[in-house]
């Protein structure tokens, strides 16, 4: 419980997702890598846009000692744009989607890592509410031991060992208790911290353990559907073949032009630019503004047109097997991403046939450990009737009493088992619906 005006929440497991997709610190600091290769994205792309440029020119001449005084003013406004690209991709688009794959699968890494940590406080918290309870209750009847036995010894029947026995019972699951709860309320804080929610809130889970229950092989092919090692080499696989594709442009020739027209102080024009075997088309309008207050000055004739063209081409016949030595090695670094994809894709399926082999080994001694409980607690019960009736004493019985215990903790310690093994066969299938 908490102070009167100590605040409360109620969630389940949902609303723990959702609130650790939003305000989980690391996820946040990823997201701005993501955001910041956006910026980057704006920066490449601008290149696309529309560019106005203003600039002006001031000049003041003179002359002694006549005294004279020609002042000049002189503006240009020019106005240029990329229409579009052909020929191999420039090399910052090639680092741009470089950049941006990273990002992506960096933050959706962590999605996956903090997701599956949520998912492990929430189940453990659950968890350790069931064990509480089950102590709870062993707690309410070494309690009645205990009155029965302080009745008992009232009318000198048992010997007060029977009674420090039954109280130190007591003592022991008030202890156990205590460590669950303190064990509890530190997972609770784990998973606050997770989701992103103040620590100062007391919560409590809605919500109830589950089971994973697919088969193997579905198993291996969601988590090759949602691999980040497998989509990252799969998107290594695919610009290195589009690298190989962009190889014949080598051979293509090599074209730069420009062509327009000038009209008095207006200028219009296109210029295809070569870089690296890659072609840019490029539009651009100028226009030129002077005032003179010179008596010299002469005016623009404005009716007459100028015509301009200057085109050059260049074809490779013969570049000493370049462009071949090229596509080999283009085509060697496509076969090595190639065979890192297979063998991606086989560490995620050797992976998760691993992990799901341990949460069936896991499944198999939970169960094997819950029977124990209920043949110990069984054993056990039997032992204090004996008691009872005076058949043995408290040495015999205190063995069974001692393993009931042991085995009533490592049935909790193979629960926990179960959840973790199980979280682990999620976090590689990237399966958190």
């Amino acid at each position: 419980g908490g102070g009167p005006g100590e605040s409360r929440a109620v969630l389940s497991l949902k609303e723990c997702i959702e609130s650790a997709l939003k305000y989980n610190k690391e996820l946040i600091k990823a997201r701005q890598k993501v955001e910041e290769v956006g910026g980057r994205a704006l920066m490449v792309k601008s290149r696309f846009l529309l560019h106005l440029d203003l600039s002006g020119d001031y000049t003041l001449t003179q002359s002694e000692p006549e005294g004279f005084e020609e002042k000049e003013y002189k503006g240009t406004v020019r106005a240029s744009q990329r229409l579009f690209e052909f020929g191999k991709d420039t090399p910052q688009d090639v680092q741009l989607r470089e950049a941006r794959r990273q990002a992506v699968f960096s933050y959706e890494n962590k999605v996956r890592e903090v997701l599956s940590e949520v998912r492990r406080r929430f189940f453990s918290v659950l968890l350790l509410e069931e064990q509480i309870e089950i102590r709870r209750d062993l707690l309410k009847n070494f309690q009645k031991k205990l009155e029965r036995a302080r009745a008992k010894r009232a009318r000198k029947i048992v010997i007060p060992l029977d009674v420090l026995r039954a109280e130190l019972d007591v003592l022991n699951e008030e202890l156990k208790i205590n460590s669950l709860m303190k064990d509890q309320f530190k997972r609770k804080m784990e998973l606050l911290q997770l989701i992103g929610r103040p620590m100062g809130i007391a919560i409590m889970l809605a919500g109830t353990l589950e089971d994973v229950r697919i088969v193997e092989e579905e198993a291996v092919q969601i988590a090759l559907e949602n691999s980040i090692q497998v989509g990252l080499a799969r998107e290594h696989v695919e610009e290195q073949r589009r690298a190989m594709r962009k190889v014949i442009w080598d051979l293509m020739p090599d074209l730069r032009l420009q062509a327009g027209m000038t009209s008095g102080k207006n200028t219009v024009g296109m210029d295809v630019t070569h870089s690296d075997n890659t072609w840019g088309v490029d539009l651009s309008a100028e226009h030129i503004f002077t005032y003179s207050d010179s008596l010299a000055d002469v005016v623009d004739d404005e009716d007459r047109v100028d015509r301009f063209a200057r085109v050059q081409l260049s074809l490779p016949v013969f570049d000493g097997f370049e462009t071949r030595g090229r596509l080999k090695m283009e085509r060697a670094k496509l076969r090595q991403l190639q065979a890192e994809l297979k063998r991606q894709k086989g560490l995620v399926e050797l992976g998760v046939r691993r992990a799901y082999q341990s949460l069936l080994e896991a499944r198999e001694a939970r169960r094997i450990q819950e029977r124990r409980v209920e043949i110990s607690k069984r054993r056990l019960e039997i032992q204090e009737r004996l008691k009872e009736a005076g058949r043995i004493g408290e040495l015999e019985i205190e063995t069974f009493r001692a393993q009931f215990f042991r085995d009533q903790d490592q049935f909790f310690a193979e629960q926990d088992n179960t959840i973790r093994a199980q979280e682990d066969l999620r976090k590689i299938m990237g399966w958190f619906e």
